[in-house]
């Protein structure tokens, strides 16, 4: 007989209990993270992130619109008191880079407009000028701009 969403989610929470430790007011996923350090796990063939996961047992589904942010800055953490739904824009300005100064930038390094036209939100929530990534044409040579861009900002 299927389960009622209730029931998974408190059958799910008895299985993380094992994996779940504290760590001072975090709770330090132990399984397995992906590249990002975001806990995930399987269940019944479908992927979850722990913290999403967690956020709909306490509060239900996250609001249209609006993304989950660490407060905590630790990204394994589970712990729903440490998350806050939030727009895209504001968890990008609250990002482990602090970004504020990124974000109050108008021109990109070799001087073009970051106008709504001339301005590429990339997956990952960076922004790049368009004509510059125009003049970028072999994936090699994206990611070499990425790389150098990257280590800009670490600098900067």
């Amino acid at each position: 007989m299927p389960r009622t969403l209730l029931e998974q989610q408190n059958h799910i929470l008895e299985q993380l209990k094992v994996v779940i430790t504290s760590y001072g007011e975090c709770w330090e996923w132990q399984g397995y993270k992906n590249a990002d350090g975001y806990g995930k796990f399987q269940y019944c063939q479908k992927d979850y992130s722990v913290h999403n996961f967690m956020w709909e047992c306490v509060y239900g589904p996250v609001p249209e619109g609006l993304e989950l942010d660490h407060l905590c800055r630790n990204r394994a953490c589970g712990n729903p008191i440490h998350l806050e739904a939030v727009t895209h824009l504001e968890n990008i300005r609250r990002g482990i880079y602090n970004n504020h100064h990124n974000s109050a930038k108008t021109h990109c390094p070799k001087g073009h407009e970051y106008s709504k036209e001339n301005t590429y939100i990339a997956p990952n929530g960076f922004r790049q000028c368009r004509e510059c990534r125009s003049q970028v044409y072999t994936k090699e040579q994206r990611m070499l701009y990425m790389r150098n861009y990257r280590t800009q900002k670490r600098s900067s």
